[in-house]
Order: structure tokens, then sequence, then C-alpha cells
């Protein structure tokens, strides 16, 4: 996989996308789908919609209530590589890509309080995204 680096590689990312999560068994498993989420919204770099959800008449909506507000988009290292990063306005969580090909990204949830230490390992939160 090439990682999604570079000013470009936050360009990479404007657009909606649709998304999913892979069961890992952290303990936020499940959430996402328990708020009817949809996907992200990347706007711009300082207009991301982390959690864009579906109401009841499946009209999408961002949900600014389950994260304290929305986010924005940034180049920080992750694990020895600079990715374009999704840092939440209301929460220490940080959304990592990295690109799989251009309309397919992977997402790794981090920061303080997002790392899973319930079974003594720590795990992330781990989703995808598929542009639509």
């Amino acid at each position: 996989m090439d990682s999604v680096t570079g000013t470009r590689h936050i360009d990479f990312t404007i657009g909606e996308w649709k998304g999913g999560e892979f069961d890992t068994g952290h303990r936020a498993n499940g959430f996402m789908n328990r708020l009817n989420w949809f996907g992200k919204t990347f706007n711009s770099a300082t207009d991301a919609k982390p959690l864009v959800c579906l109401d009841a008449d499946g009209n999408k909506y961002s949900n600014t209530d389950a994260m304290n507000g929305e986010a924005s988009l940034w180049m920080e290292e992750f694990r020895g590589e600079v990715t374009a990063s999704m840092v939440y306005d209301g929460q220490p969580v940080h959304d990592h890509f990295k690109k799989i090909d251009d309309d397919a990204v992977m997402g790794i949830m981090n920061g303080k309080g997002a790392v899973d230490f319930g079974s003594g390992a720590g795990r992330h939160l781990y989703v995808y995204l598929e542009r639509v």
C-alpha cells in the first residue's frame, strides 16, 4: 500500500466517502453502526465531517454530538510514515489514512483514549473508506 503522504494527498481525500469498520474486538466496535454511520466527508483541509450519519428517512447529516464537533486534515507521522490524518476538534483522536487504491483508504484511530487496552495488548479501531 502507498501511504497517503504529502500535501497533494490531503487533496486526494477531498470528497465524500462511504465507510465501514473492521471487527478487531476493540471496545468501540459497533459504535458507528449504532449511530447509523454512512462515512466521512472532507470538504477541505479545515472542513472535515468525520461522522456523516443517516437519519430515519435516509438523509445524511453531520453528527457533531457523538465526538463533540467535526475535524480537520493534517499531515502527521504515524508509525514512521507521514500520512494524511484527520484530527477531531473535540476529542484527542486522530485517524491516520493509508491509500489502498484511487478509490479506497484504510484508517486507524489513534490518540489518548482511542487505543483499547482492555485485553492488555492495546488495540486500535480500523476503518475503511470507499470514494462515493
